[in-house]
């Protein structure tokens, strides 16, 4: 068996329900890139969201001021994130109450297209030619059962034809 300070995110919840007396460390939060086109906010959200997930957050999501200063954000940053995931039904919130994750959200995501195009804007930010051809995964986020988003992801061809495989 694999020492639980090796155990992958998403391991986490399945091990501490199968050992209960072992204390399994809690997900680290990954501090947002700066230098990512993507808002910091939609960063620490993603963040959040996979920590509510793998079980992180399942005694409460701490405050404001503690996740601003886990991430190296602002306050502002932190509350717009949370707005984000309480719109999304991940968390549920009250004034004055901690935010608990919402035990029956389903949180799911499923492809609906994988497709080649050029999209000079999508590889300009890459850092690529803006002739360059690309992969476009587009996603529905699911929470709940109803979609709270559409995802474009935009690849690389070689990195999306990589796939699953490990090198």
């Amino acid at each position: 068996m694999r020492s639980p300070l090796l155990l992958p995110v998403r391991d986490v919840r399945t091990f501490r329900s199968m050992h209960p007396d072992t204390d399994v460390p809690l997900a680290a939060p990954r501090v947002p890139d700066r230098s990512s086109p993507a808002s910091l906010w939609s960063q620490v959200r993603a963040d959040m969201r996979r920590r509510c997930t793998d079980g992180t957050f399942d005694g409460g999501v701490p405050g404001e001021k503690a996740l601003s200063q886990e991430y190296g954000v602002s306050r502002h940053t932190v509350r717009e994130a949370l707005r984000a995931l309480r719109d999304e039904g991940v968390i549920r919130s009250q004034r004055g109450r901690m935010s608990t994750v919402r035990g029956g959200a389903d949180v799911a995501d499923t492809v609906i297209e994988v497709a080649r195009r050029l999209e000079p804007a999508a590889a300009s930010l890459l850092g690529l030619p803006s002739g360059s051809e690309l992969t476009r995964v587009r996603r529905l986020e699911h929470s709940d059962g109803r979609v709270v988003a559409v995802v474009d992801t935009w690849l690389p061809v070689a990195v999306a034809e990589a796939g699953g495989r490990r090198t």
